[in-house]
């Protein structure tokens, strides 16, 4: 999310002109924040799934 950020606001900069509205910069973020939880939580039975099992072979 920090690195949507930053890019749209260095690519504000770069340009002279607003290239993008502060609405679309909080809408990207919220978005890109929504997505990364997304993934993340899709990802976490699987790491919790590869962790028991490593266990149990122990």
């Amino acid at each position: 999310m920090n690195l949507f950020l930053l890019g749209t606001l260095l690519s504000n900069l770069y340009r002279g002109e607003a290239a993008y509205t502060m609405v679309d910069l909080a809408a990207g973020s919220i978005f890109v924040f929504v997505i990364t939880m997304i993934i993340s939580l899709s990802l976490w039975p699987k790491v919790i799934d590869w962790l028991e099992s490593r266990d149990t072979k122990k």
